[in-house]
């Protein structure tokens, strides 16, 4: 069994294709969109499009009622300008409301107001759809449609975006309960903007091309706005191809003309060129002239010589830059010179600790981290060793006393304590005595190792002298009790031993008695020796002159 199938209106901005099978655009600029539910009137004035909507006091099963104004519907029980549709008699679980926009449209938005509160509206759906068919005041109709919106949010005033493919003559509001509105706008694509070599038809809906061998600006809106393209002549739609020899340059209905002044014929395009380098088409006179940064010569156009320019089309000659300005060969303007900057017109120096390399009007650059420059600087220059660069980068800041930093040093952390001190970001203070620090850098200094010795500010620890021992500080080397001796790197007292003659510990040494003696150093006791005299001895040993 054969369908039968119904043609329908193409929307605006589009015409059937050839074959009649499908809507085709013409349209190239952005759509123009317009309110075109405001044909419908408001506040009692009738408008051109019809409104179907319930209302009234009747009973359930009433029909629609036709030419219903979209504003200025009043109920007594209500607001006044606010519209209305839904009664309690007549179904209120249901109101729908169909506006017949008179031609098909590709609806983009929809801005509505609520009347009385925004619950009036909330939970109302939009759609559109080609015929009336299936509509009543109860339900939008269940043939072709096409959803703007399937749900309007619960707020008083609003816009709602379509959903893309809104298209249709009749805009249904569908809506649980009543629907009240003050006002409501429909926003779709009521013309098009034809482009280039096109003009507008049908009130703007449609666009036609430009007869052939014509042309036209994008936006026209009439066949008188074609005209001859160039090396064409005539009116549009008579248009003559200019003769072998001849051209015309512009577009319009000019006659063909000769090859004049400096320009010269080209077979390959059929029109008469400027042909030499700088050389460009002058309108006005009909010519060849010189552009912006070349001179007239004799027969052709110059190059400006660099240090110089020529800032217009024409015969004048190039002339010198100005103070701290410079240019290329060839310029129609001057820059300033590197390390120059132009923030308001004039060249000025870059500031210090900032730079600019070349030529040109952009701005001067901040020197990085750990360089420096004066003004009017082409380049920056590394911070020495032992500095570092200020915040600014205008100058290199010495470190403070006893601190140092390696060359192109970013900041004060970068200064670390000399040998023999520590701290840091250049705050330095003296290994104390008994401690030391044998290289530049953020270590603590170190305490000096048993039996050595600093003095404040040391490198390096010195070994206690034989005789001696270091102190528990380390800060100094302490001499041996009377009667005792030690050896060089001594760590205590402890290593302090009884010299001959003497005996004791650990520094604790006496003389031995009469009749006794040592004769080494040495912890060991004093001893009697059976050849010496009980009264006469010395402390080393019997004398020989008592020995019997």
């Amino acid at each position: 069994m054969l369908g039968i199938e119904v043609c329908i209106e193409c929307i605006v901005g589009h015409q059937p294709d050839a074959s009649g099978s499908f809507c085709e655009s013409r349209c190239t600029g952005t759509p123009v969109l317009a309110n075109i539910a405001q044909q419908c009137g408001d506040a009692g004035a009738a408008g051109r499009c019809e409104v179907y909507a319930q209302h009234g006091q009747d009973a359930s099963g009433t029909p629609f009622s036709q030419d219903f104004l979209l504003d200025g519907v009043i109920n007594s029980n209500r607001f006044v300008g606010v519209y209305l549709t839904g009664c309690s008699s007549c179904r209120p679980e249901q109101s729908t409301t169909v506006i017949d926009l008179k031609q098909r449209y590709d609806v983009r938005y929809v801005k509505v107001w609520a009347g009385i509160t925004e619950s009036m509206i909330s939970g109302a759906v939009f759609s559109l759809s080609d015929t009336m068919d299936g509509h009543s005041p109860y339900s939008c109709g269940n043939g072709p449609a096409n959803v703007c919106t399937s749900f309007v949010p619960n707020v008083l005033s609003q816009t709602i975006q379509c959903a893309s493919g809104a298209i249709g003559r009749y805009f249904c509001i569908h809506k649980t309960g009543e629907t009240a509105m003050r006002e409501i706008q429909i926003f779709g694509v009521s013309h098009c903007e034809c482009g280039a070599d096109f003009y507008s038809t049908n009130g703007r809906m449609d666009c036609a091309p430009c007869p052939q061998h014509s042309v036209s600006a994008q936006g026209s809106v009439a066949p008188a706005d074609c005209s001859c393209m160039p090396d064409w002549t005539g009116a549009a739609g008579a248009c003559a191809a200019c003769a072998p020899g001849i051209y015309k340059f512009q577009a319009g209905p000019q006659a063909c003309t000769d090859c004049i002044g400096r320009k010269q014929f080209r077979a390959a395009t059929g029109s008469c060129e400027c042909m030499r380098a700088g050389q460009v088409f002058n309108a006005s006179t009909d010519s060849c002239t010189c552009v912006a940064g070349w001179r007239e010569t004799a027969d052709t156009c110059a190059a400006c010589e660099p240090g110089k320019y020529k800032p217009n089309n024409g015969a004048a000659e190039c002339l010198l830059c100005g103070e701290r300005l410079t240019s290329a060969a060839a310029a129609s303007f001057c820059t300033c010179i590197a390390g120059w900057t132009r923030p308001d017109g004039v060249c000025v120096r870059c500031l210090p600790g900032t730079y600019k390399p070349d030529d040109g009007f952009h701005a001067c650059s901040l020197c990085a981290a750990g360089t420096h420059s004066n003004a009017s600087a082409v380049a920056c220059a590394d911070c020495a060793a032992g500095s570092y660069s200020a915040d600014n980068r205008s100058t290199c800041v010495r470190c403070p006393a006893h601190s140092y930093s390696a060359a192109a040093s970013h900041d004060l952390s970068f200064c670390v304590c000399d040998a023999g001190w520590m701290g840091a970001n250049g705050t330095c203070l003296a290994c104390q005595p008994g401690s030391h620090k044998p290289s530049a850098g953020p270590q603590p200094c170190s305490q000096c190792a048993p039996g050595t010795r600093s003095n404040a500010s040391a490198v390096a620890c010195a070994d206690c002298a034989a005789g001696s021992y270091s102190a528990d500080d380390r800060s100094a080397c302490i001499r041996c009790p009377t009667g005792s001796y030690s050896a060089a790197r001594s760590l205590n007292i402890t290593y302090c031993d009884c010299s001959a003659g003497w005996v004791g510990s650990g520094g604790d040494c006496a003389g031995c008695v009469p009749g006794k003696y040592k004769d080494s150093r040495g912890t060991h006791a004093c001893r009697q020796h059976r050849l010496c005299c009980q009264q006469v001895f010395d402390s080393g040993g019997c004398n020989k002159q008592h020995v019997r």
